[in-house]
């Protein structure tokens, strides 16, 4: 099982913005990020799942991870026991990002 890396969302302000889904093949864990950078102060990324990458309905994974202040980064480990059992997880801002812009990736593997 190899590890991935993918940039869901970069340079988000605002409201409203959800990432292409991604497939966790095989993965044994997925952690998102979030990194705000400089004037951030509030908003939300919540990480959701769905049957595959076409889907018109998705489902919350656990609750939203805050944003953190400027310059820092907040983690989120919904899955630690392999294997991840969805077809497609993405990323959907889910309260206003305040001040700046964010930046949210995962790994899988």
């Amino acid at each position: 099982m190899s590890l991935s890396r993918r940039l869901l969302l970069t340079n988000i302000t605002g409201t409203g913005a959800v990432s292409e889904a991604f497939e966790p093949q095989d993965a044994g864990a997925v952690t998102m990020y979030v990194g705000s950078r400089a004037g951030v102060t509030g908003g939300a990324v919540q990480l959701e799942e769905a049957a595959s990458k076409d889907a018109t309905s998705w489902l919350a994974v656990g609750t939203a991870v805050t944003v953190p202040a400027a310059g820092a980064v907040a983690v989120a480990r919904p899955f630690t026991t392999a294997p991840v059992a969805v077809g497609a997880l993405r990323a959907r801002v889910s309260t206003t990002i305040v001040g700046g812009v964010i930046d949210v990736w995962v790994v899988a593997g």
